[in-house]
This record gives structure tokens, sequence and C-alpha cells, in this order.
């Protein structure tokens, strides 16, 4: 019994500490709590529409957190590109939320995996030229008239098209 004593109180101290450590409700990731060294969980989550009508735009299942919090790893390297904060308009839509704001079906930020954001006053055409030439992406959208890009990765990044549109 006293050889059981110890990995239980071990096992049980890891369990304290996983149950304590700052997850929201249901296991959720806090939305301050910081995913990547740039982003937070509750800038991929944030939807004025969600807000506005009562939707929870947290996703609901891991598989989309972890593309969530893998697109912020690619996201600080979009941000270290550009040399200046990135304030993002939209990120991960549940379904809800993208059908209210007639997102597409086959939307990348349904899974998590794409990002909206304005690019700097006076710049944006210098800056989504940098994006199209040196950041790897599966489809970069630059909207000239908002001065807005849209940009989506693949899982794990593999065959990722460098897709450029204007609209």
């Amino acid at each position: 019994m006293k050889k059981l004593t110890k990995p239980i109180i071990a096992i049980l101290c890891l369990l304290s500490l996983v149950g304590c450590s700052g997850a929201g409700p249901k296991g959720r990731i806090p939305n301050n709590q910081r995913i990547s060294t740039f982003f937070t969980m509750g800038e991929a989550i944030h939807s004025d529409y969600a807000k506005k009508h009562g939707i929870d735009n947290y996703p609901r299942s891991t598989a989309i957190e972890k593309n969530i919090i893998y697109t912020a790893q690619r996201m600080d390297k979009i941000r270290r590109l550009l040399n200046r904060p990135i304030i993002v308009s939209s990120w991960y839509r549940s379904p809800r939320v993208n059908q209210g704001v007639r997102g597409s079906q086959t939307s990348a930020h349904l899974d998590g995996l794409a990002v909206d954001f304005a690019l700097k006053k006076g710049q944006g055409k210098q800056e989504v030229q940098r994006l199209k030439k040196r950041a790897k992406y599966d489809q970069l959208i630059y909207y000239p008239r908002g001065n807005r890009v849209h940009i989506g990765f693949r899982k794990d990044g593999k065959n990722e098209r460098q897709e450029y549109m204007v609209k």
C-alpha cells in the first residue's frame, strides 16, 4: 500500500494542476490566453455578428481549437513579415456565424484556418505585395476598397496553392 501512495499522490497533484490551469467553462481555452506569441484565443473567436446575435462562437471540437492554434503560429510569421501589430476582423466562424455573415459554405474560417485583417492605411498595396511574394499561404485575397486582406492556410501547410486574388 505504501508503494502506491506516492504515485497516487503524484497523479492527484497533476490532476489538480490540470484542473486549475485556468481553462474556462467546458475545458475551453480562456479568451485572454495566448495561443501564440502575438495572438489570444479571444482574437481568434471574436465576432461582432455573434455578439450582436447572442451566438456562442467558440469551436465545438478540439480539432478546430488545434487548427486555430496552428493558424495563430502561422499568423505570427505574417505579423513579423509586416513588422507591425495585426488587428483581426474575422478568424474562426461557427457555422451559425458563417451563415449569418453570408460566408462561403467551404470557408476556411469554419475550420479556424483563415484570418481577415486590415492593412496599414496608405501602405496596403505594398503590404499585400510583400505577403504575396514572401508569405506561405493557401489563399490570399486583397480587397483594395476596404484595404483589407483574407489569408487562408491548409492544415500542416501541405499542398498550399499560393492562390492570389484581388476583389
